[in-house]
């Protein structure tokens, strides 16, 4: 998707600054109304982030060849790398477009920062206003929620900055989550925990066909399927109930 030339690999420190940058942005964005700006000297971008209606806008620029006068912008340069919209409720409506043939041009790994970038956009939880999503019945206590919640959270969440593979256990479930990363995006698998093998409490066995899969990709969006034996089962409800918060936090991207 983006330029596979690298000069190398973008280090966790480069990778968690982004992150941060996205969501400081964000966060500022829906609560001040005005269009936020950010840059990244060190991969030549800069972005922008701005609330428009039910939406959040978000577009990437070369910051080299955006024009300044004593500090201050004076015109961004047109048009961008890459764009994207997302509903802040919605999880269907989320657009994504981009200059494939000039970011394939790009050094100092700003394709891979840009990739970086609109995965944050796209996985950017709703805190800031969570209030306009509606309220989702899982048939789980709220203890119970939460404890799945939390184990999901953590683990998307460390497998997005470190690109390594993460696991976390929900014993109450009997469930094992298990977040992977590949060059397309991430990939979620829940194990029946009591079929697992564990060395030292790390996974060292996984059952050969997940009780739920998914995938959250920048191209192909979200998807996901469940193994048939789940039904009329406690791990229905549990399932179920994963597969509605992945949903919920992503959105499906048209190029």
């Amino acid at each position: 998707m983006f330029n596979k030339n690298k000069e190398r690999s973008l280090t966790e420190i480069e990778i968690q600054g982004l992150h941060e940058m996205v969501t400081d942005s964000i966060q500022r964005a829906v609560s001040t109304g005005e269009v936020i700006m950010n840059s990244s000297d060190l991969h030549d971008l800069l972005v922008t982030f701005q609330q428009y209606g039910e939406f959040i806008l978000g577009a990437v620029y070369s910051l080299s060849k955006c024009r300044f006068a004593n500090g201050a912008l004076e015109e961004l340069h047109n048009p961008p790398l890459a764009v994207g919209k997302r509903h802040f409720s919605n999880p269907e409506d989320y657009e994504f477009s981009y200059d494939k043939e000039v970011i394939e041009t790009l050094q100092t790994n700003a394709s891979q920062a840009i990739k970086i970038i609109f995965e944050s956009f796209l996985l950017e939880q709703n805190d800031a206003y969570e209030e306009t999503s509606e309220p989702y019945d899982s048939g789980l206590s709220e203890y119970g929620e939460q404890l799945i919640l939390n184990e999901l959270k953590r683990c998307l969440k460390n497998t997005q900055e470190t690109r390594n593979t993460n696991y976390g256990k929900v014993d109450e479930f009997d469930i094992l989550i298990w977040t992977s990363y590949d060059e397309d995006g991430m990939a979620i698998f829940i194990f029946k925990l009591s079929e697992c093998v564990f060395l030292l409490n790390e996974p060292v066995e996984v059952p050969t066909t997940p009780l739920y899969w998914a995938r959250m990709e920048l191209k192909g969006g979200f998807s996901s399927g469940a193994n048939s034996e789940i039904q009329n089962t406690g791990y229905e409800t549990v399932i179920l109930y994963v597969d509605a918060v992945l949903s919920s936090i992503n959105r499906k991207i048209i190029i």
